[in-house]
Formats: C-alpha cells, structure tokens, sequence
C-alpha cells in the first residue's frame, strides 16, 4: 500500500517549519535567525549493507534498503515524524509518516497518521533498529515482510498502579489493509489493545513484560481474527562496553483454524562496537492445515 503523496507531503512540512528553539523565552517573530532554525529539522540517514549466502548459492553484497528520518517539534506540545524508504530494490515510500500529541490530559498522548502497530517489541521496529539482520519469521508469516502497519490512530496512557512502577496502556485503530492475517480492505478496522510494564533489576539491569491482542476481519471477509501476544525481554548493561539481552515473543492466532509462532533470542555485546546474537523460531502460517 502507497501513501497518498499529500499525507506524507503535510507531516514533512510539519517537520521542516517546526521552529526549534526553547519554549517559553521571548522571542523576536521578525529574526532571521529564528525562522532559520526552524527550516532545521533533525534528518538522519542510515543504510543496510549485508553480505548473504543461503545453502549452495553464491554469495553477494547488497542493499537492503537506505532510510531517511525527519524529525522536529511543532510546537510545545506535539511532534512530527517522517521515515522515508529506498529499498535496495522496488519503489521508495513512506514507511511512517505520523504527528504525536504529547500533552493529553490524565497522562494521555495520542499519535495520528501511518504508523506500526505496537504489537509486541518487534513489529514496530526498522530494520536496522533489529538487534540481527531480519525479522523473525513469527511476524513475516502473520503480518508480512513490511509487518502490521497501517493508517490509524493510537491513544496510550501511562497507569496508576499500587506498586508505582512504570506500566502504558495503549489502543490503536488501524486501517484493515494488511492481507496476510486480515481482510485487506482498509474499510475493515483492525483494533490492538496492550499493556506493558517495567520493572528496574538491580543497578544495571531492567525486566519488561507485553502482552497485546488484535482484532479484525479475516482474510475473505467471512468472519474474524484474534490474534494474541505476549513478550518479555530482560536487558543487563553494567557498562558501556558490555551487556546481555534476553527476549522473546509468542502469538497464538484463532481464524477459521487454531495456529500459533514464537522465537526467542540472546544477544551479547563484548566490546563497544562487538556483538553476537542467537534466534530461535517455530511457527506456523496462519493459513497453515
């Protein structure tokens, strides 16, 4: 699905004339310098460079893709954010494109525009933000290779809770344009609820526990899925240099057949610029018989 060009054309302005100096100072609307800044937002470019070789093929470098992020305030109380992709080969589009409001009230910020569902820790993530070089195959098989994405809305809230730690609600409404797990129509809503909490281990360590479900119509339009998520993740950093992550995720999902993915990964870092990592995945497809 391509984003209308007028959509990404408005959350870009917003990021290029977002004004980025400090709110609350007096300040001259005719200085130059001024409307200078704020034809300065934050732009960033990063690209994937791999080398692969599967079974008795031969081996090759390319470009999995190069991504362009634009970024800026637009005023004290909302943000824009713009993520461009130019794939090693197809045709470049807007990844996300979304304006953040950030001051609701009752601890409340909403986000509008396309965006990834905030299903699990993974699905929302870039490719080069994954700790190894591609997606787990739990969320190509029910979401697809760009995973669960869509025009919508997401409302989080952060709650109050007994044991004053950190823990988020969130809701979204998306489009029902992915075809893999949904309908395809972006007519038929897809509805994510989640709830997420963090808990500190220690001094140098932090423990966080997901759990999401997704709701929409499924493929052919003769009747609905559910899908269900769970994911953990533990993270020890005692210095700069050296660290350990432990994670993982499962999703069970009811259509007209019962079917069910996990995969679970171990990443250690030995040096400032060293890591290694292990995945492991088991899943099914959710047309699986």
């Amino acid at each position: 699905k391509r984003m209308p060009f007028f959509f990404t054309l408005l959350v870009t302005l917003f990021c290029l004339l977002s004004p980025s100096q400090t709110w609350g100072e007096t300040q001259n609307p005719y200085d130059f310098t001024l409307f200078g800044q704020g034809l300065n937002p934050d732009i960033s470019t990063i690209g994937d460079f791999r080398y692969t070789r599967q079974d008795n093929q031969k081996g090759q470098f390319a470009i999995q893709e190069v991504e362009l992020a634009i970024q800026a305030p637009v005023d004290p109380t909302s943000r824009a954010d713009a993520f461009l992709i130019f794939p090693g080969e197809g045709t470049p589009e807007a990844e996300e494109a979304y304006l953040t409001l950030l001051a609701l009230p009752f601890n409340t910020q909403a986000k509008l525009g396309k965006f990834k569902a905030d299903f699990g820790r993974m699905n929302r993530m870039h490719l080069h933000q994954l700790a190894l070089p591609d997606t787990p195959l739990m969320l190509t098989e029910y979401f697809g290779e760009e995973g669960l994405g869509d025009f919508g809305m997401s409302l989080s809230w952060l709650l109050p809770n007994p044991w004053d730690t950190y823990m988020e609600g969130k809701i979204e409404y998306l489009n029902g344009g992915n075809n893999v797990s949904f309908s395809g129509e972006p007519t038929d809503t897809i509805t994510l609820w989640r709830l997420k909490n963090f808990w500190e281990v220690g001094e140098d360590g932090g423990f966080s526990l997901g759990a999401s479900s997704l709701h929409g119509v499924q493929p052919g339009g003769n009747g609905t899925t559910s899908i269900l998520g769970v994911d953990a993740r533990y993270k020890w950093k005692p210095s700069e240099h050296r660290g350990i992550i432990l994670e993982g995720e499962y999703l069970k999902s009811d259509q007209a057949l019962s079917t069910s993915g996990y995969f679970g990964m171990a990443k250690y870092q030995f040096a400032r610029e060293w890591e290694m990592g292990l995945r492991y995945d088991d899943t099914q497809s959710p047309a699986a018989t």
